[in-house]
């Protein structure tokens, strides 16, 4: 699972990274921003009892970025 959300991770772009680490720190209530990403999505010490929520929040924010992409495709 944890290459399932490091890939996730890779798929989104820098606002949508920053929006993904500032839910995790969020639901998770876990440090600073740059501890998440270092040792979650370098490292990939995802711990186990957050790795499922991470791949539903990840899903959810992968296909907001598809639609915002989609919409300024449609807007030029």
């Amino acid at each position: 699972m944890i290459e399932n959300i490091k890939l996730m991770f890779s798929q989104m772009n820098d606002p949508t990274r920053s929006i993904a680490i500032a839910h995790i720190q969020k639901e998770f209530r876990l440090d600073t921003a740059t501890h998440i990403y270092r040792d979650w999505f370098i490292r990939g010490n995802i711990p186990e009892h957050y790795q499922e929520r991470t791949v539903s929040m990840f899903q959810n924010l992968l296909r907001q970025q598809e639609l915002r992409t989609r919409e300024i495709y449609v807007n030029l």
